[in-house]
């Protein structure tokens, strides 16, 4: 799982928190959905971007084949290479 993607998800209960304890303060009801729009298309982002993750060596999608995603691959699904190579 990518930092960015984890760090999206760590972050959901105080984003959550935030959003519904400014939307009672401040009487607002549309605070919260946009809140909960506004992350779930951030989760989205940064997986789409984790699927599209080239391989330095082969170019290929890292964590892919055609039939299958396993984002916690840890090593190229193309030429093998180990995830933390340099």
């Amino acid at each position: 799982m990518s930092a960015t993607l984890r760090r999206l998800l760590y972050a959901c209960l105080p984003v959550f928190a935030l959003a519904y304890v400014l939307g009672l303060v401040l009487l607002q009801p549309w605070l919260y959905p946009l809140a909960m729009i506004a992350w779930l298309a951030a989760i989205g982002w940064a997986g789409v971007r984790m699927a599209r993750f080239a391989c330095p060596r082969c170019g290929g999608a890292f964590f892919e084949t055609w039939y299958f995603f396993k984002p916690l691959r840890r090593t190229c699904a193309g030429c093998g290479l180990p995830r933390d190579a340099k």
